[in-house]
């Protein structure tokens, strides 16, 4: 009998940590924050910026070349 009670006591800490795993992990996912994301995706608007800039600097000049040969 002693065996039987001290095995329901172990289930039921077990049941419990793994009750208390679920939620935890349940918010962890669900209050997840996209700082990191929002940040990322700035840097990468600024860098497109600079890029057609550059872009329309190095049409310019290849249009200029090629009125230059013809």
């Amino acid at each position: 009998m002693e065996f039987l009670m001290d095995w329901k006591f172990w289930l039921f800490v077990i049941t419990i940590l793994g009750i208390a795993f679920n939620f935890f992990s349940h918010i962890k996912i669900t209050t997840n924050d996209l700082h990191h994301v929002s940040a990322d995706l700035k840097e990468i608007k600024n860098e497109q910026k600079c890029m057609k800039e550059k872009i329309i600097t190095l049409s310019e000049d290849v249009a200029n070349l090629k009125g230059k040969v013809l």
